[in-house]
């Protein structure tokens, strides 16, 4: 155990040194406008702002300007935020170098600590289902500097977040499903809100995570399962609802949700042809994901061994897979494009 944790924590390190090298320094448009969020809830207790300060930012119903995206954005910006004051000190009298363009930089850092840690939850997962120590390094280093988490890791892009959160409570339903530890659930019904506050996308997961336990707690004749997963999950539920409430004057609408509905962001809209999107998913020769994220090809060819020895986590991770495609399929713009 002992030499594995040393073994994880190296290969940790060597990941975030090279990702480092390449980090841009550069914050991405969203995490400018969580910044200064985050800022306010700190000095002034307030999660929005009185004037908009980028494109991106929404106008609340009490006519303040609030950030569209969850809220977990805005709190994983506060250790930054409550530290500003004495590393812009430090910073200063060390370099000649404008305080807020440092701290801004500083935030672009995160997504290196952030995908590394995607990078260790996927090895962990693959050792947790008993896959060769070789193959989970070369499926994590394919992962780390062959797929969209590399450019995602030069900037804090809310997604690397996302997905941490996504992969995280995945690993901990896997390992509950193992062990049979109940605080493994616990914290995957944590991590599964958590991922709620971050970004839309994430009610897909939750709904294919959750048709999973409800079909596991049939198979087992428990209602434990489900119980203490949404029992771990309603609190951040509550959250997600109270900051839509704020924003939008509605529990179950987010700003994002409002503005589509309203045609406002029509570009998010889910109208285009699944057909064509699919074939730009996995066809296009600049826009498949096959390109961006070539370990895919290598990861055909072992849905068969996945499905002979996990048949459970297999239909787990295909409807996670096979719903992600159909919703990018269906919008107009893959994400994946804008990230080189």
């Amino acid at each position: 155990m002992y030499n594995i944790l040393k073994f994880k924590a190296c290969l940790l390190l060597l990941i975030v040194v090279v990702y480092l090298i390449f980090a841009s320094g550069v914050p991405w448009v969203e995490a400018h406008l969580q910044l200064m969020v985050s800022r306010n809830l700190v000095h002034n207790l307030s999660l929005s702002t009185d004037k908009s300060t980028t494109a991106i930012d929404v106008q609340g119903r009490n006519g303040r300007w609030y950030d569209p995206h969850g809220i977990t954005n805005i709190l994983f910006m506060l250790p930054i935020t409550i530290l500003e004051p004495a590393i812009n000190k430090t910073i200063y009298e060390i370099i000649d170098k404008n305080e807020k363009d440092f701290i801004s930089s500083l935030t672009a850092v995160t997504g290196v600590v952030v995908n590394s840690l995607v990078c260790l939850v996927f090895f962990s997962i693959l050792l947790l289902w008993g896959r060769p120590l070789k193959i989970c390094l070369y499926a994590k280093l394919c992962l780390a500097f062959l797929t969209i988490v590399f450019p995602y890791a030069s900037n804090n892009y809310e997604g690397n977040l996302n997905m941490l959160f996504i992969l995280s409570s995945l690993y901990f339903l896997l390992s509950f499903l193992k062990k049979n530890k109940l605080s493994h659930l616990v914290l995957s019904g944590t991590f599964t809100g958590l991922a709620v506050n971050t970004r839309e996308f994430s009610w897909i997961f939750l709904l294919c995570i959750c048709a999973f336990i409800f079909w596991t707690a049939l198979k087992e004749g428990s209602i434990r399962i489900p119980a203490v997963f949404l029992a771990a999950m309603f609190p951040l539920l509550i959250l997600w609802g109270w900051y839509n409430w704020l924003r939008t004057g509605s529990f179950y609408l987010t700003p994002i949700i409002e503005g589509i509905l309203s045609g406002r962001w029509s570009s998010f809209t889910p109208t285009y042809s699944a057909l064509l999107g699919l074939k730009g998913l996995l066809l296009s020769k600049g826009g498949s994901i096959f390109v961006y994220s070539p370990i895919f090809i290598f990861s055909i060819f072992g849905w068969r061994e996945f499905f002979r020895m996990r048949k459970r986590e297999c239909f787990l991770v295909l409807c996670i897979v096979v719903s992600f495609l159909l919703v990018n399929a269906k919008m107009y713009g893959w994400f994946g494009l804008w990230c080189w």
